[in-house]
This record gives C-alpha cells, sequence and structure tokens, in this order.
C-alpha cells in the first residue's frame, strides 16, 4: 500500500465547524449501532458480527457514521488481513447441548483460534462452520475482500464525505473542530469493509491540529489552534498508512 495517499483540498468554514449540535438527539446517535446479522445457509442457526477493536468500521459508535452495516441482516464484506468474532444462537431457539464448536470450512482463506475469533488470511470466498460432532449444524458463507485505505473528513455534526482528491491537502484560516474517520475499502473506493485492524493516530504538533479522541479509534476528532502553521496527521490500520498535512493560517 502507497504510503503516499492522495488527499484533497478541503476549505472549512469556521462558523459551520465550529457549530453545535443541541437538536436533542445526541444520546440516540451516540448508541453503538446493531450488530449484523445474518441466517445460516442451512437455516438452524443465526450468526451475529462481533468487532474485537473499536477500529472496526463495522462497528462504529458514532453520531456520523454506522460504518460497514450495522443492523444489517448479512454479515459485511471482511477486510483481508484483519480480525472479527461471530456468537450465534438456535434459529429456533434450542441451541444443542453441549453447543457446535465453531470453526471454519476453508482455513486457507480464513481460520479460527482458540478463543473463537477468526483471522481473514486471504481474498476469496470462504464459510463458516458450526459441526457437533462429525455433522454440519450450519453454515455461513462471508466474503474477504483486499482492502485499500480510505479517508474520509466531517463537521462535527455533518457527513463524512471522500477527500480522496490528488495532490490535495487540508487547509483553514482559524481554528476549527472538525473529525477525521479511516477505513478498510474494496477497490471501488465506496464498499466499506468490516474486520479489526490495529489503529494509531499521531500529530506532528499538537499545537497546530490536536487529536483529542482515542487514537486508537478509526474516527478522531482534530482541534486546530492556536499556533499556526503546517502540522501532519499520520494514521496506521494495520499494514496500511497515511499522511494528511493540515496548515492552519493563510
Amino acid at each position: 500500500m502507497n504510503r503516499a495517499f492522495a488527499l484533497g483540498l478541503i476549505s472549512l468554514a469556521v462558523s459551520a465547524l465550529m457549530a453545535c449540535d443541541d437538536s436533542g438527539n445526541k444520546d440516540e446517535a451516540a448508541k453503538p449501532p446493531p450488530p449484523p446479522t445474518a441466517g445460516g445457509e442451512l437455516g438452524s442457526a443465526i450468526f451475529t458480527y462481533k468487532c474485537l477493536l473499536i477500529s472496526d468500521a463495522s462497528c462504529d459508535n458514532d453520531a456520523l457514521g454506522v460504518g460497514a452495516g450495522g443492523g444489517d441482516l448479512h454479515f459485511p464484506k471482511i477486510a483481508t488481513g484483519s480480525r472479527f468474532g461471530a456468537t450465534f444462537t438456535a434459529f429456533d431457539g434450542k441451541m444443542p447441548n453441549p453447543p457446535p464448536l465453531l470453526t471454519t470450512l476453508h482455513p486457507a482463506f480464513a481460520t479460527v483460534d482458540q478463543d473463537g475469533n477468526i483471522t481473514a488470511v486471504k481474498a476469496g470466498e470462504s464459510s463458516l462452520g458450526l459441526l457437533l460432532g462429525p455433522q454440519t449444524y450450519d453454515v455461513l458463507d462471508i466474503d474477504v475482500v483486499d482492502p485499500i485505505l480510505k479517508v474520509d473528513s466531517a463537521q462535527p455534526q455533518g457527513e463524512f464525505t471522500d477527500i480522496k482528491v490528488s495532490g490535495g491537502k487540508v487547509t483553514a484560516k482559524g481554528t476549527f473542530t472538525f473529525r477525521f474517520r479511516v477505513t478498510p475499502s474494496a477497490a471501488d473506493g465506496k464498499t466499506i469493509l468490516a474486520g479489526s485492524f490495529p489503529c494509531m493516530w499521531t500529530t506532528s504538533d499538537k499545537d497546530i491540529a490536536n487529536i483529542t479522541t482515542d487514537p486508537t479509534d478509526n474516527i478522531v476528532t482534530i482541534v486546530s489552534g492556536p499556533k499556526q502553521g503546517t502540522a501532519t496527521i499520520h494514521v496506521t490500520l494495520g499494514p496500511m498508512a497515511t499522511d494528511i498535512p493540515i496548515t492552519l493560517g493563510s
């Protein structure tokens, strides 16, 4: 993955960016979205997606985005190299005792560790399996996709907007607050992929652009100033990384 990720020029109006959302919907918006859920191919079980790290875009707990399918009745596409979990219940509410064992039917594409967490090994179609001894209780097909790095920007109360434009940077003439979201994406740049990667945001100069929220989350809040000049926001998401130059002042 090329670290020289292209970013677009976005002019941020100070008055708009400093606005707060006092609509009374904060508490509702802050609730985490319900996880993606899917019925198995054999009709015996219901599988529920589980995030392992807060950087998983499929489980964004943020007013600005619910990720890669919160509440969807299907599993999201999974980023190659990422990790995720899956829980399951019986479709008829009568889970066998002992319960079936979670495994993967194509270990070249995905594996399950002793804690039941799944690693997407390489791109392709794979299947999660529930085994009762030698018999298959149910199966869930999943898609594993090679990711690219996608960066979006938003006002605190606005929608995320893709800023992938060649040769750009972020500029503003005054103090402002806004957010960045980094996600693994399919090659189309539109389909957000699920899966946990270690994530870390850093700034080269916190007096120009300071990260005020958890730097291991895929969504961070940036507050600029009081110092003018250029700072570089650097983000890594697993093996992927990019720099975001932010210039404050003329």
